[in-house]
């Protein structure tokens, strides 16, 4: 994504806490036109959206309540890449339930994936 409005909401970002008003960079919010365009790019390929990848540069490998609050689809994965220490990333997956709880699922990382069986996975 290309684009950050996250300014736009400010006053939304800034609900949730200190931890936004003290950290410029913190939340990102692509623009709605941008996020219709990836998707349909993501049709036009006969593929299927599976989940919203995002990373968390301060704070723990936890699904938050504005990372539920922002993208609440029961339909969605999120994929989450924690930065705090740039030498041992973590990468960890959840999905939102019907009462808006985080639920971490478990994954697989596979290291090289012919294009062919990708297609597969994802399809």
């Amino acid at each position: 994504m290309d684009e950050n409005v996250r300014d736009d909401w400010i006053e939304d970002f800034h609900a949730y806490g200190n931890y936004y008003v003290d950290h410029h960079d913190a939340g990102f919010l692509a623009t709605p036109e941008e996020t219709w365009r990836i998707e349909r790019e993501i049709r036009q390929r006969s593929l299927v959206t599976v989940g919203v990848f995002h990373s968390h540069q301060r704070h723990p490998a936890i699904l938050t309540s504005v990372d539920v609050d922002f993208h609440p689809s029961p339909d969605l994965w999120h994929l989450l890449i924690v930065l705090r220490n740039l030498d041992y990333p973590l990468v960890r997956t959840f999905e939102v339930t019907e009462d808006g709880a985080g639920l971490e699922i478990d994954h697989q990382v596979v290291e090289s994936l012919p294009r062919t069986a990708a297609r597969k996975v994802i399809a």
